[in-house]
This record gives C-alpha cells, structure tokens and sequence, in this order.
C-alpha cells in the first residue's frame, strides 16, 4: 500500500483508471479513459461516512448501499477491481517545516521530518509519513502529510472486503492543490479552502512553495469561513510578505457562494465543469492532467 500525496509519489504509476472520494455522506465514483473522465456517479448515503467515536475516527458505511452502488458500477463497465481512494481532509495531520538545509540521503531526510513532525505533535499511534520538497531562492519548506495506520487500514480492509484493492490513497486537499494550480492566473498568493460539515482546511501557497496549513475540526458557518481565510491571508502577508491575489472555496453541500468579492472564488461559480464539485479532487490527480 502507498500512501500517495503529492506529484513525486505519483511519478511513473500505473494508476488505476477508477477513483474514489468519500467526504461528508456522499461517494463520488469516477471512471477515466485516456486521461480525461468518461463517466461518474455521486451517490448519497444516510448517514456521515466517518463519524467521531470515543475520540477516534470511525468509518461508517452502510453495506447494502454501498453494494447497490457497485452494481450500479459493473452495470455501467466500470472496471471496480482497483482504485485510487481519496479520504477526508481532517483524517489527516498536515505540517509545513522550515529548514536550512536537508541532509543528501533520503533515509536521513525522512528520520529529520519525522523527528520535527514528532516534537510539534506528539502523534499517539503509529502513523504514515510522506512529504514534499519546495525549494524557493534560499528556503527550503516541507510540506509533511501523516495519517494514523489504524484509520488508513478501516478503509484498505473496507475496501477489499468489495474486492477493491486500494494501493493509492490520498486526501482531497492535496489532489485539489493540483487542479487549482492549472486554473489559476495568480503569480502571488493562492489559498484554497475545502469545506466539510466535519472540518474546513485553508492551504496558502504560491506556483513555487507552501506556506500555511491550517485545519478546523467541526462545522464552520460561511461567515467562519470567510473570517478564518481574511485572517490567514492576514498572516500570511505580515509573516510571510505574500499577497494573497485568490481564495478559491469548495463546498460540497448544498450551500450556495454566488456573488463573492475578489480575491474570493467559487470553484462551483468560477469553473465550468459539470459537478465540479465533486470532480475536482479527480481532476486533480496527477496523472490525469499532465
């Protein structure tokens, strides 16, 4: 199993033309044929497919209503038997790390940003660990991704009870990170906002580096949202010296963002994608677009 986040660990992958995203209650099904989407489904179910128990993420799927999907999927020839799993936001720790310099090995590289990542957040299980290099003039930043073992493996073993295997996982934000670069025209500061009923993150960055990562677990109402990123983009111009030219929001419910003032965008309002939505974690796996 890889745990897949960023371009360099997607580099000369045979990925599989099926993906999947579970987020909130909805399952999005997306089967690709020559590097552009054929056909998808988006499926509701009754209830969060993740839930909080007992201070642990849970998965919570309903088995007959993921079985009726399935045969929805062989019914259309959709090829089931592999996938890319995309997993909620929140289920995943997110850090970016500043350095002088790294050491030439890899080996040596990983054990230093598991030693900081481990300093700044004591982790209470074992976790996977994957990162990625931005090298911008002198400065050198880490954007390090870990998620708990125990919560990757309910979702391998869910999985392949189906008979799905799911050897490439990753995490919307990331993968929307991707699509998002492609679209926008900024050559200063882009944040991207993506808005779950069980946490919102906001990602600033830039076309050549990463610079904050912030994750609020719970519900956030529209005006938290635009408060929370006012207040980024905030920081980021005072600490970092980055005008912020794009905020781009994505939400999955039905809530609507028509008549945002700059620098807020709507993916749903600003791309003319059908369901793009629900697409654009798709659209943003790397393969698919380079």
């Amino acid at each position: 199993m890889e745990l897949s986040f960023l371009k360099k660990f997607w580099k000369g992958v045979d990925l599989p033309s099926f993906s999947i995203s579970l987020e909130d209650s909805t399952g999005v099904f997306v089967f690709k044929e020559k590097r552009k989407i054929k056909s998808y489904l988006i499926e509701g179910f009754k209830d969060e497919i993740v839930m909080l128990s007992n201070g642990d993420w849970k998965i919570n799927f309903e088995e007959g209503r993921f079985e009726e999907i399935l045969k929805k999927l062989k019914s259309q020839n959709f090829k089931i038997d592999k996938a890319v799993l995309l997993i909620p936001d929140f289920l995943s720790n997110v850090f970016i790390l500043s350095f002088e310099s790294l050491p030439k090995n890899e080996i040596e590289i990983e054990r230093l940003i598991r030693w900081r990542v481990e300093r700044l957040f004591p982790l209470k299980e074992e976790f996977i660990l994957r990162y990625n290099i931005f090298r911008k003039n002198k400065e050198i930043k880490v954007l390090a991704v870990t998620i708990y073992k125990s919560v990757l493996q309910q979702f391998i073993l869910w999985m392949d009870k189906f008979g799905i295997k799911t050897p490439f996982i990753s995490i919307p934000i990331l993968t929307l990170y991707n699509f998002i670069k492609k679209f926008s025209s900024s050559k200063n500061g882009i944040m991207l906002i993506n808005r779950l009923s069980r946490g919102t993150t906001f990602f600033g960055f830039d076309q050549s580096s990463v610079f904050i990562f912030r994750s609020k677990i719970g519900a956030l109402t529209k005006k938290e949202v635009i408060d929370e990123a006012i207040s980024t983009i905030g920081w980021l111009q005072e600490k970092e010296g980055l005008k912020t030219e794009e905020v781009w929001i994505r939400d999955i419910s039905e809530e609507k963002w028509d008549g945002l003032e700059k620098p807020f965008l709507s993916i749903s309002s600003s791309i003319n994608i059908k369901d793009v939505k629900f697409l654009a974690p798709h659209l943003g796996i790397p393969e698919w677009t380079e």
